[in-house]
């Protein structure tokens, strides 16, 4: 009678403890989400234009993390 409560208390705990699996697997993206992130990303993207000596000029600016994408000007 005994080893039938120690195996009965055993899968108890097992049930407890493994039972709740959804927290435990990670999530993985969405196809959808990651294509929104990046077509985001994609629109964050300006095209600044400058005159330069008598040369017209054009580099890429980052909105998303401020920061020149083209690290010089390049004559158009």
């Amino acid at each position: 009678m005994n080893k039938i409560k120690k195996y009965l208390f055993l899968i108890g705990l097992c049930i407890y403890f493994f039972g709740n699996s959804k927290e435990v697997i990670a999530k993985t993206p969405n196809v959808n989400t990651i294509i929104e992130d990046s077509i985001k990303r994609a629109k964050d993207i300006v095209t600044k234009t400058r005159r330069y000596h008598g040369k017209r000029q054009h580099r890429r600016w980052d909105n998303l993390n401020n920061k020149w994408i083209d690290p010089q000007w390049i004559d158009d």
